[in-house]
């Protein structure tokens, strides 16, 4: 599914969850972003594949991400603050299960220096640091590694 294909409900929910979860980690890194920037981006990111997880009718975490050149570059992993266990590995498992099908080689993701939670989550889904700057690391995974990472979670 692509951002440009959620409800009106489902695009409120995850501007909502990028709103509340992303932006304090930009403004704490000194990007100085406001709301308007966040509904800029997901405007932006409208063609982008989403993989999203609910409880009833409520996101609990999704996956956006691109695919070019054989590569899968993660634009944002969200987490709602009650996600439960099995709504992560629900989320994990569609994740999983849509990129196997896909003609990719690598992923690609970046998360600030200051998202710890984020960081730690890459490296335990067996991302390493290819580079890193004043802002964020840019982390990278082969595809099947990483499908070897969510098969023992999920």
């Amino acid at each position: 599914m692509k951002i440009k294909d959620l409800t009106p409900e489902e695009y409120q929910q995850v501007g909502e969850l990028e709103i509340i979860n992303i932006l304090p980690v930009l403004k704490s890194v000194g990007l100085p972003l406001e709301e308007k920037h966040m509904w800029e981006q997901l405007e932006h990111f409208a063609n982008a594949e989403i993989v999203l997880t609910k409880t009833e009718n409520r996101i609990d975490g999704f996956f956006m991400f691109v695919i070019e050149n054989r590569r899968i570059q993660l634009v944002s992993f969200n987490m709602g603050a009650k996600l439960q266990a099995d709504s992560l590995r629900d989320l994990l498992r569609q994740f999983r299960d849509q990129v196997a099908t896909l003609d990719v080689d690598e992923v690609t993701s970046r998360a600030h220096l200051t998202n710890t939670r984020s960081i730690n989550f890459h490296k335990r889904m067996g991302f390493t640091i290819q580079s890193s700057n004043e802002h964020h690391h840019e982390f990278r995974a082969s595809k099947d590694a990483l499908l070897e990472k969510v098969k023992l979670r999920v």
